[in-house]
């Protein structure tokens, strides 16, 4: 019985942990009052790396195939290949997965840059899940709570 105590104390306190650290960050890339035409989506992800994938997402993955983020359609209209030239959008979502990304705040990083570079490529603006304007502070504020959660996530895989 004691066993079951120490385990069950162990697995309550694992799932709270990896609450903890389940986090998704998404920011959208907006357009004006125009539309992003999919042949510049495309062109701006697969020249900073991004493989457009079977599901409809273009992928950034290092070099052991482990995703970095994800871009996709937010008007849900998966991104094919075929349909790339015919494809527009008033809208695009950037993901990061802060658990499952390697490379803790190098991984964020490429993720902001990224999502700052393709809103200078499409003439767009970052927003949050509100609508609210991302900038610098933003993504600065972003970095500074992801120290702590790789630095815990970092002290727990040690022990």
């Amino acid at each position: 019985m004691l066993f079951r105590s120490a385990a069950h104390r162990s697995a309550i306190a694992l799932e709270k942990f990896c609450e903890g650290v389940d986090i998704q960050i998404a920011v959208h890339v907006v357009s004006g009052s125009t539309v992003f035409p999919g042949t510049r989506i495309r062109a701006i992800a697969e020249s900073a790396g991004l493989v457009l994938e079977s599901d409809g997402k273009f992928r950034r993955r290092d070099d052991d195939g482990r995703e970095l983020f994800r871009l996709s359609n937010e008007a849900g209209e998966p991104f094919l290949a075929e349909k790339m030239r015919e494809l527009s959008t008033p809208s695009v979502i950037l993901e990061y997965d802060v658990a499952r990304s390697p490379g803790g705040n190098h991984a964020f990083a490429k993720f902001r840059q990224f999502s700052e570079h393709l809103a200078s490529g499409l003439g767009g603006k970052i927003v949050d899940d509100n609508r609210n304007p991302l900038d610098s502070s933003g993504f600065n504020a972003i970095a500074k709570e992801l120290t702590g959660i790789y630095q815990e996530m970092s002290v727990d895989r040690k022990s």
